[in-house]
């Protein structure tokens, strides 16, 4: 997490709650693509033809609002791939589209998993973005993470993105402490929903929240743990890297 987006976490924002929740988040299509994005083994675009499918697979599986929740996250999933590479144009115009898909089915249902969407297309796009957009749209993100929780209290991407801060946040605002008993909490609540992604996400963050305590021993333990669940994931391996070579 760059700058740009950690200053997206940290603005603050207030928003009613929403009413309903998106079932949009397991359809194989869609799964295969996010499992090759957190792997990344391939060019960014390589997974172009796993996206297509996944757009193909949500058209005849969803309608309405649930429609347009799918392809936010078929978009998202893309931005990211090619945020990966470093390619923010072609990463930002992802996620431009999937914040624009999110915004309209929440407008329009209120579902708690669209606005989880558009906060998630928001945040990914303050990193590829001018500041200038972070500082318009960053202050929405803690809202929306509240507004999600306060009508879906067990979504496991909502509370991760609740307690990012506290993990990524550059000084004076991280509490590196106070994360990793939040994210730990996430975990061993066993009423909070989490995908495959959110686990990898929150035990990721815990890890990297040790390492930059120099718990080093602590950090290599939930980096491995979070590279059982995807391997091939390139920031994750990194780090565990550094934790042998600064013990």
């Amino acid at each position: 997490m760059n700058v740009k987006q950690i200053l997206c976490v940290l603005f603050m924002g207030s928003f009613l709650a929403s009413q309903l929740v998106s079932q949009t988040v397991s359809w194989q299509e869609y799964v295969t693509l996010r499992d090759a994005m957190y792997n990344r083994q391939y060019p960014a675009q390589a997974l172009a033809p796993l996206y297509e499918e996944a757009v193909k697979a949500a058209r005849g599986a969803f309608a309405g609002d649930e429609l347009l929740v799918a392809l936010s996250r078929c978009e998202y999933m893309m931005g990211r791939n090619y945020l990966y590479d470093e390619k923010k144009d072609e990463a930002g115009a992802y996620f431009d589209k999937g914040a624009d898909y999110a915004k309209r089915a929440a407008d329009s249902s209120g579902m708690s998993d669209a606005w989880l969407m558009y906060a998630e297309n928001i945040s990914q796009n303050c990193a590829v973005k001018p500041v200038s957009y972070a500082l318009a749209n960053g202050t929405k993100i803690a809202g929306l993470a509240s507004r999600v929780l306060k009508a879906d209290p067990a979504n496991g991407a909502a509370l991760h993105m609740t307690y990012a801060q506290d993990v990524y946040a550059p000084s004076p605002f991280h509490n590196y402490k106070r994360g990793i008993k939040n994210m730990t909490h996430v975990l061993e609540d066993k009423s909070v929903r989490l995908q495959k992604d959110d686990e990898f996400n929150v035990i990721s963050a815990i890890g990297y929240a040790h390492f930059q305590l120099k718990n080093y021993g602590e950090a290599a333990v939930w980096l491995s743990r979070a590279l059982v669940i995807y391997p091939g994931n390139q920031f994750v391996g990194r780090l565990l890297q550094k934790t042998k070579t600064a013990r």
